[in-house]
């Protein structure tokens, strides 16, 4: 510490006496004024702020042969992700037409309406916000959809792949529509409707559906796990649910209704209901074996 310090002492001893000789090198001694610090912040402030600036637009429509903005003129598909791609930016109506096959990653947050059209597929980033925006398919999404008090409507031949939730808006997925992947949580309290041949195909951890709101199934396919603290549910045409945990049908508010339909759980078909329990012309089944009545917590056999 001492060599050090009588080191450092020697340093400054020899320019302060080359300094009063006038044999002091400035060009030898390194220096960075204090204006050209200024301007170094300045500059990555001034770059930083021009990337992250948020814009907003109204309307972007998307055509395979390009897209508009605002009602303006037909741009190159090339030139879409400075306004789809950029996080801070959102826009209100996003619609994107048929047969679309450029490769095409939303990361805006969209606060009116998405559309995507047949034949044609988009990626949702994390960072895409949906919260409000109602959500129509009929080709593919890729990626977690969160419509807020939006609706999501999931039309034939359409599919989401990812999770959806609302809070007061519904869930539809028409006859060969597709969700794979959980539909709600615990703030949804929005209807769930799936037509005939609609598909919902979530993970086995989770519940399938979750909403306090009413469930109706008319002749659609869901799985892999249960139906959770709906208020009704309705079950009816064919309907096949298939739960691979506990149970199929788990903590309803009201009325469980099955109807020429199968239900199928490991331990008990229908549990924890807050009113009654018709089934109607339907197996219901608790492993490979047919349920037995203790297995719901209430039921009438209707004839």
């Amino acid at each position: 510490m001492r060599a050090t310090q009588k080191a450092d002492s020697a340093y400054l001893s020899s320019i302060a006496r080359a300094a009063r000789r006038g044999e002091l090198n400035l060009k030898k001694t390194p220096r960075i004024s204090f204006i050209t610090i200024f301007l170094m912040i300045f500059t990555l402030f001034t770059f930083f702020s021009a990337k992250s600036e948020a814009a907003y637009y109204s309307t972007i429509v998307v055509t395979s042969s390009g897209f508009s903005v605002n009602g303006g003129t037909t741009q190159p598909l090339s030139s879409l992700n400075s306004y789809v791609g950029d996080p801070a930016n959102s826009i209100g109506i996003l619609s994107f037409g048929d047969a679309i096959v450029y490769p095409i990653t939303v990361y805006a947050d969209i606060t009116g309406s998405l559309s995507v059209g047949s034949g044609t597929a988009i990626t949702l980033a994390s960072d895409a916000g949906t919260s409000g925006a109602d959500v129509t398919v009929s080709g593919t999404i890729t990626g977690n959809v969160a419509a807020g008090t939006g609706f999501v409507k999931v039309n034939s031949g359409g599919t989401i792949s990812g999770n959806v939730t609302t809070t007061t808006g519904f869930v539809s997925v028409d006859s060969g529509g597709a969700i794979n992947g959980k539909i709600g949580d615990a703030a949804m309290s929005g209807n769930v409707t799936i037509a005939s041949s609609g598909i919902v195909n979530s993970s086995a951890g989770t519940p399938t559906i979750t909403t306090t709101g009413a469930v109706n199934i008319y002749g659609g396919d869901v799985s892999n796990r249960k139906i959770y603290d709906a208020s009704s549910v309705s079950l009816t045409s064919g309907t096949d649910l298939l739960s691979t945990g506990q149970y199929a049908i788990d903590s309803t508010r009201g009325n469980v209704k099955v109807e020429e339909s199968n239900v199928t759980a490991l331990m008990s078909a229908i549990t924890g209901t807050g009113g009654n329990v018709t089934v109607t012309d339907s197996d219901l089944t608790v492993g490979i074996w047919p349920a037995p009545i203790w297995a719901l917590s209430s039921i009438r056999q209707a004839t």
